[in-house]
């Protein structure tokens, strides 16, 4: 049985575990990006190419 306490600890745990998980993508874009844009040759661009 969860008590209201355990279930909260457990989704502030998920919600910390989404966020660094986004940052993990989200730098991994950037990274891309960075690549891409230096083999192009011109300068990053701040938003990501879709």
């Amino acid at each position: 049985m969860l008590t209201k306490k355990s279930k909260i600890k457990r989704l502030i745990q998920l919600v910390k575990y989404g966020i660094s998980i986004a940052v993990i993508i989200y730098q991994s874009i950037q990274k891309i990006n960075r690549i891409r844009n230096k083999a192009k040759g011109r300068k990053p661009s701040i938003y990501p190419e879709k």
